[in-house]
């Protein structure tokens, strides 16, 4: 009696199909499975355009030996794919990652700008406050500041009248 998977003598049992997919992809999600797969429908292609025709379906089944070839030939090529395209990416990944560590340790620098701006205006409004405002207090201040030499007064002189 047979179940449907293998012959009276052991060997597997021919299907109606290629059983080249069941054999080559371990699982929905196996990569190197499906591009296995790939690779080996190209090889059926192939032959089909190069006149050589194509095999019944019963023995399109692989042997152990050709799911290793398609799978290792398809592991290649991933491996292949997988480095080219860190090779490409790596300029971009180092200045994504230096950039992020200079916001890290720096933060933005518009807030900076921002501040040194503000800064800036508050210490035009102070000088014009200083100069035109009440330029008798900046007088004093700027006289208090002024080093004394031994002849000189101690008393302010009286501010200029405008």
């Amino acid at each position: 009696m047979t179940d449907g998977t293998t012959g009276t003598d052991g060997a597997p049992a021919p299907t109606p199909y290629s059983r080249a997919y069941e054999q080559i992809v371990r699982s929905g999600d196996d990569l190197v499975g499906l591009v296995g797969y790939a690779l080996y429908k190209k090889t059926v292609r192939s032959r089909i355009v190069e006149g050589r025709g194509s095999t019944p379906a019963q023995s399109r089944n692989l042997t152990e030996g050709e799911v290793e070839l398609y799978r290792n030939r398809a592991d290649s090529y991933l491996k292949r794919f997988a480095d080219t395209s860190l090779r490409e990416a790596e300029p971009t990944m180092i200045q994504t990652m230096l950039l992020q560590e200079v916001r890290k340790s720096t933060g933005f620098w518009y807030p900076g700008v921002v501040v040194g701006i503000v800064a800036w205006l508050v210490s035009i409004a102070i000088t014009i406050c200083a100069t035109y405002v009440v330029p008798d207090v900046a007088h004093d201040i700027v006289h208090h500041l002024q080093p004394k030499t031994a002849g000189e007064q101690t008393e302010p002189p009286a501010p200029a009248t405008r």
